[in-house]
């Protein structure tokens, strides 16, 4: 990583209007750069930019799966359906965590590991015993260094 890559996520992300952004998500074909948005993005603007990059064939399954956990998907696992969620927000969640449970992500090159505490892992266990081992373990792959912006 580099500072030309920290560069074009500061442009992206603060300069880039969200119809720009989701069009240089629509376009780009480097799985990382997808998994450094998601990262950085700020989740009070909305959804239209982590639907673009899970929408991307190129969106890995780390990179879903850290979405999922960033927009509180585990919630799912405890409530029916969880009261601060609003629709929009419920959809994205439902709709990512079919798609991590149905294998829709071709890529599984990135390392992503829940922040999930032994606490919580056993919580979620008994809570949803079906859950997807994804959901717990992660995936495996390689560990990239993340900018922070």
């Amino acid at each position: 990583m580099n500072n030309k890559t920290s560069e074009i996520l500061y442009d992206l992300l603060y300069e880039s209007s969200e119809e720009e952004v989701v069009s240089y998500i629509s376009n780009n074909t480097d799985s990382k750069m997808l998994h450094y948005i998601a990262y950085n993005y700020n989740w009070d603007n909305g959804f239209a930019v982590p639907c673009a990059i899970i929408k991307n064939k190129y969106c890995d399954l780390g990179t879903a799966l850290m979405i999922f956990e960033l927009a509180e998907g585990y919630m799912l696992f405890f409530e029916e359906q969880p009261e601060d969620f609003f629709e929009e927000h419920m959809r994205f969640v439902l709709d990512l965590k079919s798609r991590i449970e149905n294998n829709d992500f071709k890529y599984s090159d990135l390392k992503y590991a829940p922040s999930l505490s032994r606490v919580e892992i056993f919580k979620l266990k008994k809570s949803a015993p079906d859950i997807c081992n994804i959901f717990i373990n992660g995936t495996d792959g390689e560990e990239i260094d993340i900018p922070v912006i």
